[in-house]
């Protein structure tokens, strides 16, 4: 068992702990695996590894590793991962256990969509507050008089630069920040 891939990378990721008492073939193919390892996870509980591309791993790392945490739904634990010689990458997550889903099971269903909603619903407040932390244009004044005076657009419409917009009155151009509409500058001539 110590020779197998699975054990390898999980040894690689966690080196103190022991080998797993048993593997379990989930799923074997060309381009992935997963794999059961029983008693290598937290108390003892079993952990799910997955071999796959490095493309699509990277994917569900940052789904795992950074998504799922922030949001208020339950997800199975990410222990991480670990790339291997051959261009492939291993992702060890927690073995929920328990029923295989049934498309067939109302209860499911029911449970799925209640889980799919609430995580598409959160990761649009995720993204809001990951856009306004990281401004995607420069909104200094002097950045947006030269898009005023040369025409430029930014991200979006013309008259949108950032999270300020842009409204005439009496002949000058104001930016307003769209979240508080407070007034930001006078921006120049229209």
């Amino acid at each position: 068992m110590g020779e197998h891939p699975a054990v390898k990378a999980w040894r690689e990721l966690q080196p103190a702990w022991a080998g797993p008492e048993s593997i379990h073939v989930l799923r074997e193919g060309r381009k992935s695996a997963i794999y059961g390892l029983t008693g290598v996870g937290s108390g003892g509980s079993a952990v799910i590894a997955k071999r796959c591309r490095a493309a699509a791993a990277a994917v569900e790392r940052t789904v795992y590793a950074e998504v799922l945490p922030r949001l208020p739904v339950t997800s199975p634990r990410y222990y991480g991962s670990v790339q291997d010689d051959r261009g492939s990458c291993w992702l060890f997550l927690e073995d929920v256990g328990g029923e295989r889903y049934a498309t067939s099971n109302e209860e499911h269903c029911s449970l799925a969509g209640r889980w799919l909603g609430l995580m598409h619903t959160s990761t649009t407040i995720l993204a809001d507050a990951a856009a306004a932390a990281r401004p995607s244009v420069d909104t200094s004044k002097p950045a947006i008089r030269r898009r005023v005076k040369t025409g430029q657009r930014g991200r979006g419409r013309r008259d949108e630069v950032g999270d300020y917009r842009m409204r005439a009155s009496d002949g000058k151009v104001w930016w307003v920040r769209c979240a508080t509409g407070i007034e930001k500058s006078a921006c120049g001539r229209t």
